[in-house]
């Protein structure tokens, strides 16, 4: 059989865009993979990654799991490299593979998954407008509330948006831009999340993804699920910073609305937010 026949495969990102700023010596990069097995039997899949440079950090050995007969299912795929230190583009595949048995040995179908990343030192480009909130303002975004005390720079202050408790919701922040003409453009930013649990026992929220909208439109997806598992009667918890960079180039020259959007799952008695500090905007 052909793989068309037996599975469907795709990437929450095929094209990934990683800022050299502020990166570790170890660089992580963590893809949402969906599957949908079109095969009346459970199938066993795994990944093999042809990137140069990159390995497979999660799952071990690439070996996903099972999906059952006509479903579907999300996979996360952690891959890392060496920090490059200069700007540079790796290219290859991920190739998805199906197995009738949990060993993986009975192969029956492929899906290579073209996928190119580059590494941009976007803080040296041309036109670059940075927004960390230090001055103790929003800088022109709206949705949220500036505020001191989480910060990717020391001292700093950062913008958070509204609690979520007891939903699946999106919350969002967001401001109008004019783009400078050029041949390339990002937007690059940190965030980190904080959780209050006043229950009793330990509660799990989840960030499912972030949007990135243009004029109410969405362009771009991070579809990456990151879980928080707070203990009871836990007032706060924060989470690592993480680091997200999203494509502009279709809107140079022009004066926009971006909207950066985040999709929350929060039981209650459990309040989650978001913290966004040094947004770079950057054309060359």
């Amino acid at each position: 059989m052909s793989y068309q026949t037996v599975f469907t495969a795709y990437l929450d990102a095929n094209k990934v865009f990683i800022d050299l700023n502020f990166l570790p010596s170890t660089v992580t990069y963590t893809f949402m993979l969906t599957i949908k097995n079109q095969t009346p039997q459970t199938l066993y899949f795994k990944v093999v990654l042809n990137i140069p440079n990159w390995s497979i950090s999660s799952p071990s050995g690439g070996a996903l799991g099972s999906v059952s007969a006509g479903s579907s299912a999300n996979f996360t795929v952690t891959i890392s490299r060496a920090n490059p230190n200069a700007e540079t583009v790796d290219s290859g595949t991920m190739v998805v593979e199906a197995y009738t048995d949990s060993n993986y040995t009975n192969k029956v179908g492929s899906a290579s998954l073209p996928v190119t990343i580059t590494f941009e030192n976007t803080e040296a480009w041309t036109n670059v407008l940075i927004d960390n909130f230090d001055d103790g303002t929003s800088q022109g975004w709206s949705g949220g509330t500036v505020t001191s005390g989480l910060s990717i720079e020391a001292g700093g202050y950062s913008y958070q948006t509204p609690e979520v408790s007891g939903a699946t919701t999106e919350k969002s922040i967001s401001k109008s831009v004019t783009l400078p003409t050029g041949s390339k453009a990002r937007i690059t930013f940190y965030f980190v999340l904080k959780a209050r649990n006043v229950y009793s026992s330990t509660l799990t929220a989840y960030l499912n993804y972030i949007k990135l909208l243009v004029n109410d439109t969405e362009v771009s997806r991070m579809g990456t699920v990151i879980s928080l598992s707070v203990a009871g009667n836990t007032t706060v918890y924060t989470s690592p910073w993480y680091k997200v960079t999203f494509d502009l180039t279709p809107y140079v020259g022009q004066t926009i609305t971006i909207a950066l959007v985040f999709g929350f799952n929060v039981p209650y008695n459990f309040y989650l937010s978001a913290f966004v500090d040094r947004i770079v905007i950057a054309v060359t």
